[in-house]
């Protein structure tokens, strides 16, 4: 699995915002996930494993989270 935050956010096509909302956490989360001032959690890689690895998942995941 790709453990890089920054090529996923890309290879998704999200904002630090839009990975925010797919992964339920606040925009300043994200931005220490990135700065690697703050750990990713092993869920939180797994999620992001599913939505790279299938074709519908990011859609699915969005419409999970309103």
């Amino acid at each position: 699995m790709n453990r890089d935050l920054p090529a996923i956010r890309t290879a998704l096509g999200l904002t630090t915002g839009g990975l925010a909302s797919l992964l339920g956490v606040d925009v300043r989360t994200v931005q220490r996930y990135l700065a690697q001032e703050r750990e990713v959690p092993e869920p939180t890689w797994r999620l992001l494993d599913l939505a790279l690895t299938l074709p519908d998942a990011r859609e699915r995941l969005e419409q999970m989270c309103g």
